[in-house]
């Protein structure tokens, strides 16, 4: 990486500009980190896991649109639309963040200039956050039609970020990935619920439903939350 900021600087006139940032401790770094990814539509991944010392642990964060695209099966079906996040070359903008042991305070050099790719969205990762949202309304026999208008309501309210690109593929593949062909029972996403939750029920080996109440509906055992 040395070796081609300098190439880049020497034989390209390229500035990159370069921040140097401290931290109380690594969750105070993961905070800004998640913060800065979102401001510039952009994502970081650990590079060859953690480096340690004696006094020093050293994290290398690259961008993800470093490195090559390395095709997955037969090569028979043709790449997504959007094409692959790798540019085939190196982007780079990278953050080193070295943590203390002794005291647990980190400090960072955060190369902020991206080079070699635009800053599209359609290239980041889904947010976590926003797959176990999407996973629990699977779960619970919410129907991917249902899922997808949320979504776009949501964009509706706030500037779009890369949850609001999501397309039926990427929750069908999630689906998929949980084994959750069979869940929604019903067009009705209340209905569906219902029927779910009945079919868990009846199981003969284990209930997994702690409590369940319908919507316009008393239950007993609980009483704190209304009727609506």
């Amino acid at each position: 990486m040395a070796s081609l900021k300098l190439h880049m600087q020497q034989n390209h006139e390229v500035e990159l500009e370069t921040r140097e940032l401290q931290f109380d401790n690594m969750a105070g770094f993961m905070a800004w980190k998640k913060e800065e990814e979102t401001t510039t539509r952009s994502y970081y991944v650990l590079h060859n896991g953690i480096v340690n010392s004696p006094t020093t642990q050293y994290h290398y964060y690259y961008c993800n649109r470093s490195g090559f695209y390395k095709g997955k099966g037969k090569g028979i079906r043709n790449l997504k639309c959007q094409q692959s996040a790798k540019i085939d070359g190196t982007c780079l903008s990278h953050i080193v963040a070295d943590e203390c042991i002794k005291t647990g305070a980190v400090t960072a050099t955060y190369v902020t200039t991206h080079t070699g790719h635009s800053m599209d969205l359609c290239h980041l990762p889904i947010p976590v956050e926003i797959k176990v949202q999407i996973a629990t309304q699977l779960k619970q026999g919410v129907s991917v039609t249902h899922i997808m208008d949320n979504i776009r309501d949501m964009s509706l309210m706030k500037s779009v970020t890369r949850q609001h690109l999501l397309v039926r593929q990427d929750v069908n593949n999630m689906r998929r990935s949980l084994n959750l062909k069979n869940v929604h029972k019903h067009s009705n996403d209340h209905t569906s619920t219902s029927l779910w939750v009945s079919e868990l029920r009846s199981s003969e080996d284990y209930d997994p439903i702690l409590a369940y109440k319908p919507q316009g509906e008393f239950v007993e055992d609980i009483d704190d939350i209304s009727k609506e």
